[in-house]
């Protein structure tokens, strides 16, 4: 079999998208960090390469100076090329014209940091609140990897900011790099926006670091006093940071606003404290015209997939839900 023409580059071919297949499952998945996730994905790139040779030395319909082979090689052109303009040359050329630098680092809370940026024609970009741009820091320990990290505020033309939460080796080493770090990005990305609205009314439930886009959309959002009303969840006092910024964003805008502040409650709705199940608190109890409202849910994935499935036993329609899950 060996003998068989480029048999070596498709065994090869193979073991890579088997790998990449693998890294995906759930089981596998959870062992690797981000930064090693998204290296191993790459290879599947390398695994269409390779694999190119072998159907171009096998069989007759590929044959040399066919039509079929034209064709063949046109459509891989086409495909890296298209991967190569808009993964590399776009977001090369978009970094170098607006130069973006860190400007200065601003704490929240332990273990969660603001990182403000600086550079030129930023509105230029066209970015609205809600959505992610996936940042590169050009410093010795970070240059390697990349991070999809939203927005926590509205761009102005000379700055924009990220915040982030120490979640594992990527995010924490990004948390301290110096100011002056050239910074690359990709963007921006993201429906999680009050574009995709379709009902009069605006729900919005949040958890943890799920705030950050939350938080840009609030103040990028056209709103009519008591056409939203937003549920801050956290674990505890610690995890309230920008609860601030949301306060004082909703009196400006006429937005009601319900906190909770506990560990998830063991009996009764998962996504709510304990003491607020005990006394039969409800989505409907917090949202009286959820049925009239799009709902917004951001946070950590196992939160939010408990209060979807209320909102869905509440009647919500499929399309009133946006949910944006803070995990990969």
């Amino acid at each position: 079999m060996l003998a068989i023409p480029d048999m070596l580059l498709a065994i090869l071919a193979l073991a890579l998208l088997a790998g990449v297949i693998v890294s995906s499952a759930a089981l596998v998945r959870r062992r690797y960090s981000y930064e090693t996730w998204h290296l191993m994905h790459l290879l599947s790139y390398a695994a269409v390469l390779a694999s190119v040779p072998h159907h171009l030395s096998i069989g007759s319909v590929l044959s040399p100076f066919s039509f079929e082979r034209v064709y063949w090689l046109a459509l891989y052109i086409l495909a890296f090329g298209a991967i190569l303009t808009h993964r590399l040359a776009e977001p090369l050329v978009s970094s170098i014209r607006h130069r973006l630098r860190v400007d200065r680092m601003q704490p929240e809370a332990p273990g969660v940091v603001s990182i403000y940026l600086s550079g030129r024609r930023l509105r230029s970009l066209e970015s609205v609140g809600g959505q992610f741009f996936v940042w590169r820091f050009w410093t010795a320990g970070t240059w390697w990897h990349s991070h999809p990290i939203s927005l926590s505020s509205v761009a102005t033309d000379t700055q924009l900011r990220i915040t982030v939460r120490d979640l594992g080796g990527g995010s924490r080493s990004i948390s301290s790099v110096p100011a002056g770090t050239r910074v690359w990005f990709e963007g921006p990305y993201g429906i999680f926006t009050d574009a995709g609205r379709t009902a009069p009314k605006l729900a919005i439930v949040v958890a943890g670091i799920g705030i950050t886009p939350v938080r840009a959309m609030l103040e990028d959002s056209v709103l009519k006093p008591g056409e939203a009303t937003i549920l801050l969840r956290a674990s505890t006092i610690d995890d309230t940071f920008l609860w601030g910024e949301i306060d004082e964003l909703a009196r400006q805008k006429g937005v009601a606003v319900t906190t909770m502040i506990g560990p998830r409650a063991r009996t009764g709705p998962g996504w709510m404290t304990q003491a607020d199940a005990d006394r039969g608190l409800t989505l409907l109890g917090v949202f009286p015209d959820l049925l009239e409202s799009d709902i917004y849910l951001c946070g950590p994935t196992s939160w939010l997939n408990v209060v979807e499935a209320d909102a869905r036993a509440a009647g919500i329609s499929e399309h009133q839900i946006h949910a944006e899950r803070f995990d990969w």
